[in-house]
């Protein structure tokens, strides 16, 4: 991971506990699975695994390694769990 990837990915935690600490909900935006990756900082497999275990929700999933698209909120709440 470079120095830019890194600063945003501390960006994008920064900002999410802001909204934790103000009790804010976030906005249901809608994510790639490799989009999520990088918000979680999870690979893309552990989140397909996770997926098919149930333990996480998506919107839309295809077959055999096709498109997923999650909520951000769905993934803020399994990150806290």
């Amino acid at each position: 991971m470079n120095e830019i990837q890194h600063l945003i990915a501390i960006q994008t935690r920064l900002e999410r506990i802001e909204r934790l600490i103000k009790n804010e909900k976030e906005d249901d935006q809608y994510m790639t699975i490799y989009e999520a990756s990088q918000y979680t900082r999870f690979s893309v497999s552990t989140l397909r695994r996770k997926i098919e275990a149930g333990s996480l929700a998506c919107v839309k999933k295809g077959s055999r390694g096709g498109k997923v698209i999650l909520k951000k909120s769905d993934l803020t709440n399994w990150l806290n769990k």
